[in-house]
C-alpha cells in the first residue's frame, strides 16, 4: 500500500499568488478556504464538539473576515447558542469584552440586553491553527440588510400603516427596524462608547423558539449536498488545518415571525471604542459608503461617525438605494474612491464648510478658487475628461425614491431629520437622545 506524505505546514501568512493555493477554488459562498491555516479559521464540521464537549456545532450562521458563527447546542444548560470563533490571529477580543462588562455595569435606564447583543460567556478553543478566543451569545436570526436584500418576499409595495402586508408590515417594520438599532446605539453611547461599525449587517432580528426537531433538522441539512462544499487539496493529500468541507451558511431566515413586528438588535462591538480613545481614521471599520467625511478626510475620529451612518441607513432603509454609491472594485485606486464620494456628498448636501473643505488634499482638481466645480470626472488624469455632471440634491433624490404612499408632510419631516444627521461638522449632528426625542422617531412604536 502506498504511502502518502502529510503535506508541509503552510505559512501563516495567505498566499497572494493562485499559483501558492493549496485547496480547488470552491464556487459556493462561503468564508475563503486558504484561511484555514496556522493562525487562520478553526475548522468545524456540524456535530463537532467545542469548548471539552459543552457547545455541539448545529449549522454555520454567518462568517467574516475574523470569524465564523455557528449555531450550537449548550449542552450543560440545554439551550441554544450563537458561538463567535475568531481566527487565531484575530485582534484581541479583550477589548470587546471589556466594553460588553463597561456596558453591563453602566447605569443606563433600560437593561442593556433589550437592545444590544451581548455575551453570554467566552472560552479558548485550542485546534490545529492555534487558540481562537469564542464568544457566546443568545442566538439571533439574519440581519436587516439580509432581510432587505435576500428576501424580497418579506417586503411590498405599500407604505400604509392601516394596509400592511399579511407578510410583513412594510412600514411598521422598517421604520422600528431603524429605532430599535438607534436605542442600541443610545444605550451605548450612553456609556461613552461607540459602536464604530453601524451597517444593516449588525442590525440582528429576533427569532421565535426553536424546538428539539427544528436542531435536528438542521443538523442534518447542514451536512447535505448543495449545503457543503468537499475542501480538496490541489495535490491530493489530506489536510489537517482544514474542515473536509466548508458549510453554507444558514441565518435562520425561517424561524423570524413575519406575521409579527419584527424587532432588532445591534450587535458586534468589534470595532466599537471608547469615547476618550477613538481609533485612527485609517483604522475605523465603517463601510465605504458609510462613512462620515473626517473618516474620508483623515480628521479627528468621535461617536459621531455612528451618527452619520445611521443618517445614511434611514434614507437606504425608506428608499431602497443607497445615498452614495462608492465603487467595490479593488482595482480603483483609493484616491479616487475617496473624491468620487467626496464629490457625491457636495452634490447631495450642498458644499462643505471651509474647515472640512481644507482638509481634501485634491480640491484644488475640481474645484477653482471660487468653489466653483470644474470637473465632475474622478482618475489619476490631470485634464479632465468629459462634461461636467452633477447629480440630485438630497431633496430630489429622496422624493424621486421614497416609499409609494409616503405623504409629503412625512417625507418633508423625514427631509428635515437626514440633514440635521447628515452635517458635515461632526460637532453639529445631534446625539443618540436627541435623535429619539425627534418627531419622526418619536412616531414609531418600540
Amino acid at each position: 500500500m502506498s504511502h502518502v506524505s502529510r503535506p508541509t505546514t503552510p505559512p501563516r501568512v495567505a498566499p497572494v499568488d493562485r499559483s501558492a493555493w493549496r485547496f480547488e477554488p470552491l464556487s459556493v459562498p462561503t468564508e475563503w478556504v486558504e484561511s484555514y491555516r496556522p493562525g487562520g479559521f478553526h475548522p468545524i464540521h456540524p456535530g463537532d464538539f467545542l469548548d471539552q464537549g459543552r457547545y455541539m456545532a448545529v449549522c454555520k450562521l454567518g462568517y467574516g473576515a475574523f470569524s465564523t458563527v455557528w449555531l450550537a447546542q449548550d449542552n450543560q444548560h440545554s439551550r441554544l447558542v450563537a458561538v463567535k470563533v475568531a481566527r487565531a490571529d484575530a485582534p484581541p477580543a479583550t477589548k470587546e469584552l471589556q466594553l460588553h462588562k463597561l456596558l453591563t455595569k453602566s447605569a443606563w435606564g433600560r437593561e442593556p440586553t433589550m437592545h444590544v447583543v451581548m455575551p453570554r460567556g467566552d472560552f479558548i478553543e485550542t485546534g490545529p491553527n492555534g487558540d481562537h478566543r469564542c464568544l457566546v451569545f443568545e442566538p439571533m436570526g439574519p440581519s436587516a440588510g439580509y432581510v432587505m436584500e435576500g428576501m424580497p418576499e418579506a417586503f411590498n409595495d405599500s407604505y400604509s400603516l392601516d394596509e400592511p402586508s399579511l407578510s410583513f408590515p412594510y412600514a411598521v417594520s422598517k421604520k422600528s427596524l431603524l429605532k430599535q438599532p438607534l436605542l442600541g446605539l443610545d444605550c451605548l453611547h450612553d456609556c461613552r462608547i461607540a459602536h464604530g461599525d453601524v451597517n444593516t449587517g449588525n442590525f440582528l432580528l429576533c427569532i421565535r423558539p426553536m424546538s428539539s426537531h427544528d436542531i435536528e433538522q438542521l443538523l442534518k441539512s447542514s451536512k447535505q449536498d448543495g449545503m457543503t462544499a468537499p475542501v480538496r487539496r490541489i495535490d491530493g493529500k489530506q489536510d489537517p488545518w482544514a474542515p473536509r468541507y466548508l458549510c453554507i451558511e444558514q441565518p435562520l431566515k425561517d424561524w423570524l415571525s413575519l406575521d409579527q413586528q419584527l424587532f432588532a438588535r445591534i450587535s458586534d462591538l468589534g470595532a466599537a471604542f471608547t469615547f476618550d480613545n477613538p481609533p485612527p481614521a485609517d483604522k475605523c471599520a465603517t463601510p465605504a459608503a458609510l462613512r462620515a467625511p473626517e473618516i474620508i478626510l483623515n480628521g479627528t475620529i468621535s461617536h459621531k461617525i455612528d451618527i452619520w451612518s445611521l443618517g445614511c441607513l434611514i434614507y437606504e432603509f425608506l428608499t431602497g438605494q443607497l445615498l452614495f454609491q462608492i465603487s467595490g472594485l479593488s482595482f480603483i485606486p483609493r484616491e479616487c474612491n475617496d473624491d468620487d464620494h467626496l464629490l457625491q456628498m457636495i452634490d447631495t448636501l450642498g458644499q462643505m464648510t471651509p474647515e472640512v473643505f481644507s482638509k481634501w488634499p485634491r480640491r484644488g482638481k475640481y474645484f477653482d478658487e471660487h468653489l466653483q466645480l470644474i470637473r465632475s470626472d474622478v482618475g489619476l488624469s490631470e485634464v479632465a475628461k468629459g462634461e461636467l455632471v452633477k447629480g440630485p440634491n438630497l431633496e430630489e433624490a429622496f422624493r424621486q425614491a421614497m416609499p409609494d404612499g409616503m405623504g409629503d408632510e412625512e417625507a418633508t419631516q423625514v427631509l428635515a431629520l437626514l440633514r440635521r444627521i447628515l452635517q458635515y461638522e461632526p460637532s453639529l449632528r445631534p446625539s443618540t437622545s436627541e435623535l429619539l426625542e425627534n418627531a419622526w422617531f418619536q412616531a414609531i412604536g418600540e
